[in-house]
């Protein structure tokens, strides 16, 4: 956590090593799908983090946006 204006701001860093030789083979030629995976999953966590912090109403309307058509809701 640091000091940001009137609050903190969290910084989350991750290395990532594929140690594993199929996720080594195929890292090139997927990376495009590797990014576009890594920047859904971040771009739902900041949504989700947004809205609980602004006090969670916020989050059943994000999850239900985000249940596919036809589930039941919980």
């Amino acid at each position: 956590m640091r000091p940001y204006k009137t609050g903190s701001r969290a910084v989350l860093e991750q290395d990532m090593v594929a140690r594993k030789a199929l996720i080594r083979r195929l890292e090139v030629p997927f990376r495009p799908l590797f990014r576009a995976n890594h920047y859904l999953l971040t771009y739902r966590g900041h949504r989700g983090l947004r809205a609980w912090l602004d006090g969670g109403q916020e989050v059943r309307r994000a999850r239900q946006e985000d249940r596919p058509s036809g589930t039941r809701s919980e």
